[in-house]
C-alpha cells in the first residue's frame, strides 16, 4: 500500500487541557515573580509586579475557559493519564524536597529557587507529552536553561539566583500560559 495515501491522525491537545495549562502557568508564573522579588536588582520591582498582575489575568482567563470546557475531553479522563500525572508530580515533589533540604543543610539555600525551577522544567517534559501540549515541553527546556543561568549568576556573584529564577522563570511561565489560551 502506498504510504502517501494512508490517512494520518493528528493528535493535539484538547481545549480543556490547554485551558488548564493556561490557568496553572499563569498562576504559577505570578507566584514565581513574587520569589523573583527576593534579591532583585533595583528597578525590577515595578516590572515584576506588573507582570505578576498579567499572570493573574492569564490565570483568570484560563479558569473561565476551563469552566467552559469542564465536560470536554482531557488526558486526565483516562486512568493511565491520571496515573502518569500522579507519578510525575509525586516524583517532582520528592526530588524538589530532597534537593532543597540538601541545599539548606549545606548552606546553599540561595540556590533553592534555581533547583526548584530546574525540576519544575524537567517535569514539564513528560507532562507536555501526556497532555499533547508541545509548548509545555518548550517552556520546560527554557526554564531549565534559566535555572542553570540563575545558578551560574549566583556563583559569579552578579545577581541573586532567586531574582533570575523567579523573575525570568515567572515571565516565561506566564507567556507560555497565555500562548496556551490563544
Amino acid at each position: 500500500m502506498d504510504t502517501a495515501t494512508v490517512p494520518t491522525r493528528t493528535i493535539t491537545a484538547t481545549p480543556r487541557d490547554l485551558a488548564v495549562n493556561g490557568l496553572v502557568l499563569g498562576f504559577a508564573g505570578a507566584m514565581w515573580l513574587s520569589w523573583g522579588q527576593s534579591g532583585a536588582p533595583a528597578g525590577w520591582a515595578v516590572p515584576l509586579t506588573i507582570m505578576s498582575a498579567v499572570g493573574i489575568i492569564v490565570a483568570i482567563v484560563g479558569a473561565v475557559r476551563t469552566w467552559q470546557h469542564r465536560h470536554g475531553e482531557s488526558a486526565m479522563s483516562q486512568l493511565q493519564g491520571r496515573r502518569t500525572y500522579r507519578r510525575v508530580v509525586i516524583l517532582e515533589a520528592l526530588i524538589i524536597a530532597g534537593g532543597a533540604t540538601a541545599l539548606g543543610i549545606t548552606g546553599h539555600s540561595a540556590y533553592i529557587a534555581a533547583w526548584v525551577l530546574f525540576i519544575v522544567g524537567a517535569h514539564f517534559v513528560p507532562l507536555g507529552r501526556l497532555f499533547r501540549i508541545d509548548s509545555l515541553v518548550v517552556v520546560g527546556i527554557l526554564v531549565i536553561m534559566v535555572s542553570v543561568g540563575a545558578a551560574i549568576a549566583g556563583l559569579l556573584g552578579t545577581i541573586a539566583p532567586t531574582a533570575i529564577a523567579g523573575g525570568v522563570g515567572g515571565v516565561l511561565l506566564i507567556l507560555f500560559g497565555a500562548w496556551s489560551l490563544r
